[in-house]
This record gives C-alpha cells, sequence and structure tokens, in this order.
C-alpha cells in the first residue's frame, strides 16, 4: 500500500492496513493524490483535495467618482479580493450597514491557482444614505468538509457621503 502524490508521496509498505498521507504545506492548487494497493492486481482511489487560499486583502471603493455623491444618482462600487483561490467556490457579499444587500457567486470557474477577483454593485443614492457605511466581504464556501466557519474576509467600510440636488429660489430652497 502506498501513496503517489506530487507532494508527500508515501513508498510502498508491505503487510498494512492503514498508511497515512502527511503534507505540512501545499502549494499545488491541482493536486489529485491517490493511494494504491497491490493484492494480485494494483487498485487506486483518488483522494479529493481543495487546496485553498484566503484572500491577502479585500477593498471596497467607488468607480469613476470621487467626493460626495448626488441624491437620485446611480453609482457603481466595486469590491476587489485580492489573491484567493479557489475563485469558484468564493462568494462575495454586500452590506449596506449591518444589512446584506447582495450575495454574488464567483462566475470564473477555470482556475484553482490564486487570482484577484472583483465584482460590482449600482446603488442608487437617496438623503437617507448620508452618512452610510457600504462593505464587502469575501466568504469561500468550502463546503461541509471545509472549515467551520468558512473562511470570510472583510473590506474596511466605504463612508458614502449625499448631498441632495436643490435650487435656491427667492423665498428659500427647493428641494427636488
Amino acid at each position: 500500500m502506498g501513496w503517489e502524490a506530487s507532494d508527500g508521496a508515501v513508498n510502498m509498505v508491505n503487510d498494512v492496513q492503514v498508511i497515512t498521507w502527511r503534507v505540512e504545506s501545499l502549494t499545488h492548487w491541482d493536486i489529485k493524490p491517490f493511494c494504491y494497493i497491490n493484492a494480485n492486481e494494483q487498485c487506486e482511489l483518488t483522494l479529493q483535495v481543495t487546496v485553498y487560499k484566503r484572500p491577502d486583502r479585500v477593498s471596497i471603493s467607488t468607480v469613476n467618482h470621487t467626493g460626495p455623491m448626488i441624491e437620485g444618482s446611480q453609482y457603481e462600487l466595486q469590491c476587489d479580493v485580492q489573491i484567493v483561490a479557489p475563485v469558484n467556490l468564493l462568494t462575495v457579499n454586500w452590506y449596506k450597514g449591518q444589512h446584506l444587500v447582495e450575495s454574488v457567486g464567483s462566475d470564473i470557474n477555470s482556475s484553482t491557482n490564486p487570482v484577484t477577483y472583483s465584482n460590482t454593485l449600482w446603488i442608487t443614492t437617496s438623503k437617507d444614505d448620508d452618512g452610510v457605511q457600504y462593505r464587502c466581504e469575501a466568504e469561500l464556501k468550502l463546503g461541509p468538509e471545509g472549515p467551520q466557519p468558512p473562511p470570510i474576509v472583510t473590506s474596511d467600510p466605504l463612508n458614502i457621503t449625499v448631498h441632495c440636488e436643490c435650487f435656491i429660489e427667492p423665498l428659500g430652497f427647493t428641494y427636488l
């Protein structure tokens, strides 16, 4: 019995019923170790391994805008998740204050290697949004076999300042 793997291979051992595959850390993102047994003929069983990496950083920003926002206007917010794997198990959660606004799974399913991923959220501001904080979080949904709770990295909050669009009339202000 033995293990074949690009990291931590275990040479064949005779007359055992259990053999353990151990590695200190993995950097082969697409590793497919398999156990083999030689008894008259060889049989193999592949172990399903998910190698994951928590994001280095998660940040939130406005796209093509700086300064205060105008009431009733649309703005695009962007969440950047830097160096995460596997991206196909990534979910980006958007929060307005403590309220979950949107939860979006990654649309990339081909890379097991660490990548940088971005997601955007469109908002329309109101006067009630003045002083509100938006944030995004990157959650790796690794399933019931993965770490519990799932790894989550949260951005610093983005503070929103909203100015009203108003006109000065001779008798005072008119709000739109």
